[in-house]
């Protein structure tokens, strides 16, 4: 629901988890090749309040659309920073999470997922019921079909998304920030850092 403010609010603090979280995954990666496993344990039980936390954040989420009629909920109105191209300038992008990588392009606030990209098989419970809904729909008409690794799908044509989010949670396969996950094609920074500096 575009109007629906507190839905929206919502979407961008799970992004958010999503993203933090994906950071401690890293670091207690790198904590283990420096055999620093008490930090890894503290590490650990952070991600696992983080998780915790998260579920709470999707149950309060569930329960807005539940107990409000969309009236209701349209008169909370909230405006997120866009991330905004010129119509003209397509940029590259690049993504990776896990073991997904992904090429795209954006034109203003649009993100179209390209030919021979990967994603994650497995759909979290983080992910929009919207983005859900596309993945189920992608590997139905075969848009996204089956790989020699298991654990992702490879996509066969272009999927256009409204925004940079979508199409990274469309990828990772839960919730993420996409302006902090898609980077700029050689240019080392994330699209929400080029935006900031352009």
């Amino acid at each position: 629901m575009d109007d629906d403010g507190v839905q929206t609010a919502f979407e961008l603090i799970l992004e958010e988890i999503g993203s933090v979280s994906k950071e401690l995954k890293e670091e207690a990666k790198r904590l283990v090749d420096r055999d620093d496993f008490d930090s890894v344990a503290r590490l650990m039980g952070t991600g696992k309040q983080l998780d915790s936390f998260q579920l709470k954040v999707k149950s309060l989420q569930k329960e807005w659309v539940q107990a409000f009629d969309p009236e209701t909920r349209a008169r909370t109105h909230y405006d997120p920073v866009a991330i905004e191209t010129a119509p003209s300038q397509a940029l590259s992008l690049t993504m990776t999470y896990a073991e997904a990588s992904a090429t795209a392009t954006c034109i203003g606030r649009k993100v179209t997922v390209l030919p021979g990209s990967f994603v994650r098989k497995k759909i979290f419970e983080s992910m929009h019921e919207n983005v859900q809904q596309r993945r189920k729909e992608a590997e139905a008409s075969g848009i996204l079909v089956p790989c020699q690794d298991s654990e992702l799908l490879e996509v066969t044509e272009e999927v256009p998304f409204a925004s940079p989010s979508a199409a990274a949670q469309f990828v990772a396969g839960c919730s993420v920030s996409g302006p902090r996950e898609w980077q700029i094609s050689g240019k080392g920074v994330s699209l929400k850092h080029w935006k900031t500096d352009n």
